[in-house]
């Protein structure tokens, strides 16, 4: 099949998620003369997703998050009817509600699918009614998949354990990949300074946020010149934590909540070292990829797709989930170095992210599957 005949669909459940995370698959799909046409509800960033040259289609019926089953009907109508109109050749899709719902609306279409499974989320955190209900959604729908991309092994040992995929469908890509470009390493003497610590995430608590407020108190006392910075807003999520627990925790003063930002080159310039303390499904986060492209260390919990961004070590740590006492004494080792071993830890996880997740690399798995 010539290139110039591919159409391509990428569906996602945020527009903010493509234009963070798949902007680089896009140009380079476009570059090969490949038309793409984006689907996810409307919202920020939009306009600049049609300005990379592609074609940007509203989903009104994706709520990111809920269980809203007579909306979620609905889009899968909705995801039919656009799938049809489109006549697209391949649907590369991402995150969970348009993983499943692809899968439900394709029946009969002329198209080929590959999903992508990027995290497994809270929902199989919990041994209830609703897991063994996704379980059986994702046995069902991914039937049609022609191959499912899995951001970590141990998702894709979890979805073939419980025969939610056939092992010959699973293809194994590095995360969603980083932008070595845009996030080029720290300047020398970057580590000659008073630590500054960062946890950016969504405010859940299976991020790790107690335990990061909590460790952050035990070294403050050790170290009071150090700094640790918290980034996120409360998200729309029923594990989000409130702002009035949030406003109880930062009391003390030690951790400073800032706003996200759509600039995290310049925030990764003003730290020294970026934390997730995880106990979420995560596929690999995407934090931990910029920090290691920036050159600086992490300290992250020993979790799918975390455990994947460090060598225990080498160019981090990796600490137990749930564990504020083992996370504080990983933040305190890190208070304790010297700052050219800090700066060495940090070269080192700038050359895993050249060697591993390198965004080319995974973008050209894609290419090679659309193209052949």
């Amino acid at each position: 099949m010539g290139s110039a005949e591919i159409r391509v669909a990428i569906v996602s459940n945020t527009a903010w998620s493509i234009w963070n995370f798949r902007r680089g698959l896009i140009s380079k799909l476009l570059q090969h003369g490949i038309s793409v046409t984006v689907l996810a509800p409307p919202g920020p960033f939009v306009e600049q997703i049609e300005r990379l040259g592609c074609r940007f289609i509203p989903l009104q019926r994706l709520a990111p998050k809920g269980k809203q089953v007579g909306r979620d009907l609905l889009l899968i109508r909705e995801l039919r009817r656009r799938y049809k109109e489109g006549k697209y050749d391949w649907i590369l899709s991402y995150t969970i509600k348009p993983n499943l719902y692809t899968g439900l609306s394709i029946a009969g279409l002329p198209v080929r699918w590959a999903p992508t499974v990027n995290g497994l989320g809270v929902i199989f955190l919990k041994n209830n009614w609703l897991g063994a209900l996704a379980k059986t959604l994702y046995r069902r729908a991914f039937r049609r998949a022609d191959c499912v991309f899995f951001q970590n092994p141990d998702d894709r040992l979890f979805f073939e354990n419980k025969r939610m995929i056939t092992p010959e469908k699973a293809r194994q890509v590095a995360g969603s990949g980083v932008n070595l470009e845009e996030f080029a390493p720290v300047e020398d003497g970057h580590f000659s300074k008073d630590p500054v610590f960062l946890l950016a995430a969504r405010l859940i608590a299976e991020k790790g946020v107690f335990e990061y407020l909590e460790a952050a108190q035990t070294v403050k006392s050790r170290f009071p010149n150090a700094r640790f910075l918290l980034a996120g807003l409360p998200a729309e999520n029923p594990n989000a934590l409130s702002r009035k627990a949030l406003a109880s925790r930062l009391q003390a003063g030690t951790v400073e909540l800032i706003p996200p930002t759509d600039d995290m080159p310049a925030l990764l310039d003003a730290v020294q070292c970026v934390v997730l303390p995880s106990y979420y499904g995560e596929g690999v986060p995407r934090v931990l990829l910029e920090a290691l492209a920036k050159g600086l260390p992490v300290i992250t919990t020993d979790m799918p797709g975390c455990r994947d961004t460090v060598v225990d070590g080498r160019n981090g740590w990796l600490v137990p989930p749930r564990n504020s006492a083992a996370l504080s004494a990983a933040m305190l080792a890190f208070c304790e170095m010297s700052p050219q071993l800090r700066a060495d830890m940090g070269k080192e996880g700038r050359h895993l992210a050249q060697q591993t997740f390198d965004e080319q690399i995974i973008i050209q798995k894609y290419l090679e599957l659309v193209t052949a």
